[in-house]
Formats: C-alpha cells, structure tokens, sequence
C-alpha cells in the first residue's frame, strides 16, 4: 500500500478517490440524496465526487 492511500484507510476520514487528499467537504446531497463531497485541492482534475455511485 502506497503512502498516498494511508490516508483514504482511516475510518474518520473521506479521501478524494483521484488523488487521495482527506482534503474534503461535503457538498450537498446528490437526486438519490447520496452525499456528495468536494475536493479542495487545487491540482486535483476532480472538483467533486460521490464515495458510492452504485
């Protein structure tokens, strides 16, 4: 397991699944209301994702 991904293991915290910062806030409710987050790291491609698109 890489450094970057230590940080997504732990229970406490989101990780952006593109980079992998815990660098993240939540970001309203998406239709299904699942959460929806937003990465604030400025070099991530990925504004904002869902942990559980399924």
């Amino acid at each position: 397991m890489s450094a970057a991904n230590s940080a997504c293991d732990e229970i406490t915290s989101t990780c952006c699944p593109h980079c992998h910062t815990t660098d993240v806030v939540k970001n309203g409710k998406s239709g299904e209301g699942k959460q929806r987050y937003r990465c604030r790291n400025v070099e991530c491609s990925r504004a904002s994702f869902i942990l559980d698109y399924t």
